[in-house]
């Protein structure tokens, strides 16, 4: 899914190409190849995950154990920062939360969902799943504000799962709450 953030256009296509473009023109701002330059994991169907605006910065999902998630620069494409959290990527895009006044990004892994720092990539919460085959993630998580409710689905009989996700202490609490 496209992202239009002010004059620029932001797309990543199946082959793992993320594109800034002016919006009003198309003209090519910049460009990375997520696949290449971070060492994304390469999927069956291909790159679908859209990158998330979040201040001056666009937060990607490539997942590679070095690089898995990374955060660029909206208008130079540079790389502010790319944290070292090594899970294998699914087809679900990244999602921006709020828990207890705490900004949090939300990635759907092929075999865990995470909740991390969208200023330096940091985790604040994980939880693993068990998926068969562990690619079965493919929608992006929903979000709930008012109940502080995550669900997601999973394809092959995984289902739907929801997660209560509270500030708690100094940190964040994670509970299960259905599936």
């Amino acid at each position: 899914m496209p992202q239009i953030v002010g004059e620029l256009l932001f797309s990543v296509g199946v082959t793992g190409k993320l594109h800034a473009l002016k919006a009003a023109t198309g003209e090519l701002v910049w460009k990375r190849d997520l696949y290449e330059e971070f060492g994304g994991t390469r999927l069956s169907f291909g790159y679908s995950s859209h990158p998330l605006p979040y201040g001056d910065e666009l937060i990607v999902s490539v997942a590679e154990k070095d690089k898995a998630v990374a955060a660029l620069d909206q208008k130079t494409g540079e790389t502010v920062w790319a944290a070292h959290l090594g899970f294998a990527n699914a087809y679900s895009a990244p999602i921006l939360i709020d828990v207890g006044g705490r900004d949090q990004v939300v990635v759907l892994a092929a075999e865990e969902i995470l909740g991390i720092d969208p200023r330096d990539g940091a985790i604040i919460w994980s939880r693993m799943l068990s998926t068969d085959p562990a690619m079965a993630f493919c929608s992006t998580p929903l979000w709930d504000a008012a109940t502080q409710i995550l669900a997601f689905s999973g394809a092959y009989g995984y289902g739907t799962p929801a997660l209560s996700v509270t500030a708690g202490g100094r940190g964040t609490k994670v509970e299960a709450l259905w599936r």
